[in-house]
């Protein structure tokens, strides 16, 4: 039975039983409420698919951003996974290792795209922080804000430690080439030194002996 009852006034929200399409026999629901940790995965959908758009406008490849997701989502869950199982005899929460595959898909995006250090630094500091707050909203209990400053700092260093995004160089050289195709100065002096130099080697080979 669904425990949110709903407004007051409106008859379909007092239907407690309509979450299973008032067949509580043959469909089940643990508690008929949205399970918090399917919020925190479709948040990090939602965030991938921002940094693979602004990586694309950006002039980088989507398909690096998500591959990167995929695979950080992969390490994420697993590790929690084992984690949990050699701390708590066995023992999963298979909530907490959703919510930290979301973390790792997160950041395997960040490192898939073009990012740079700085941005990385940040991106881990909000990425550890948002983790570990969404970690306590689903595990329910009072927040503990020391520990989500903790891991916003923890996150911070690591993305320092690992560097820019996989993308930045190959953007960072693009943009260069574009600055200097579209520097009609340098072009000329370009062409000026290429002159000097057939000059001098033409005065070399017509030289009389």
């Amino acid at each position: 039975m669904d425990s949110e009852v709903g407004d007051v006034g409106k008859l379909e929200h007092h239907n407690l039983y309509a979450y299973c399409i008032n067949n509580p026999v043959m469909l089940a629901d643990e508690n008929g409420n949205w399970p918090k940790w399917l919020t925190v995965v479709l948040i990090a959908v939602a965030i991938v698919t921002v940094i693979a758009v602004v990586t694309f406008f950006s002039g980088g490849l989507m398909a690096p951003v998500f591959i990167g997701a995929g695979l950080g989502a992969l390490t994420g869950f697993g590790t929690s996974v084992a984690t949990q199982y050699i701390m708590n005899d066995g023992k999963i929460d298979w909530d907490q290792a959703f919510v930290d595959a979301s973390i790792g898909a997160v950041m395997g995006a960040f490192g898939g795209s073009a990012i740079g250090r700085l941005g990385m630094t940040f991106a881990g500091g909000f990425t550890g922080a948002g983790g570990e707050l969404a970690s306590q909203l689903v595990a329910g209990g009072q927040l503990n804000i020391g520990a989500i400053i903790g891991a916003g700092a923890t996150g911070a260093l690591f993305g320092f430690i690992s560097g820019p995004g996989a993308q930045h160089g190959k953007l960072t050289n693009r943009q260069k080439i574009k600055i200097r195709k579209k520097d009609t100065g340098n072009k000329a002096r370009h062409l000026k030194n290429l002159d000097k130099q057939m000059t001098k080697y033409t005065t070399r080979l017509y030289r009389p002996q």
